[in-house]
């Protein structure tokens, strides 16, 4: 039985319906930062909403892993992939610090491989928006056209080389997740604002593990 691609109704599905399954995943994150904890594994500093000491920028690659055509590429998909509700005071990913958090963890040398593959979506998104309207995806206005090409890319399972525009899609929309609702610490999740507008009972005023790497 072959598996239906991610988004592939993506028009047709309304964007509170789709953040539900955001809901879900910050329960599991929950959950896992709980387990750790309870093995000994240093976990995030406690939170400070409002401000507060920001993770310090990861060692990597020198230079910024994504040029400017694929910045103005991938903040519009982050907003098509997780678009907040201002009527539950639920931020757009790049409001939540999403697009920095993409661009801080994509310097770490082992997500190259990711970011090559993320690199090449946004081409794919410019190249296909240019067949739709004749503009690179960032300059689409209309929604609608937005969410046509990305549903596309996520329907096509194609091969082209290594790059399979599905799989990259939901690896950035993984990534993108991890931000999204992750500790403001990593640089996504801006002053806790998703875990305030989801509900999400997080553990606030924890201390950082006295632990490393699961060892006394």
């Amino acid at each position: 039985m072959t598996a239906t691609p991610p988004f592939a109704n993506l028009p047709a599905v309304k964007r509170r319906t789709f953040l539900a399954a955001g809901v879900g995943a910050a329960a599991l994150s929950a959950g896992t930062w709980a387990w750790l904890r309870s093995r000994g594994y240093p976990v995030d500093p406690p939170l400070s909403v409002g401000g507060g000491p920001e993770r310090p920028p990861t060692a990597g690659l020198p230079s910024a892993p994504y040029p400017a055509p694929a910045l103005a590429t991938l903040g519009p998909l982050l907003d098509v992939l997780l678009p907040g509700d201002s009527a539950l005071g639920l931020p757009s990913a790049r409001e939540a610090g999403v697009l920095e958090f993409l661009t801080s963890a994509s310097r770490a040398p082992g997500l190259t491989p990711i970011r090559n593959d993320i690199l090449k979506l946004a081409r794919f998104l410019d190249q296909q928006a240019q067949g739709l309207a004749g503009v690179r995806f960032g300059q689409l206005s209309d929604p609608a056209q937005q969410a046509r090409v990305v549903a596309e890319a996520a329907a096509d399972a194609s091969p082209r080389g290594r790059f399979i525009p599905a799989q990259a899609l939901e690896v950035t929309l993984r990534l993108a997740l991890e931000g999204y609702l992750g500790h403001p610490f990593h640089g996504g999740n801006r002053d806790g604002k998703v875990w305030q507008a989801l509900a999400i009972p997080m553990p606030m005023d924890r201390s950082p593990a006295h632990v490393h790497g699961g060892h006394e």
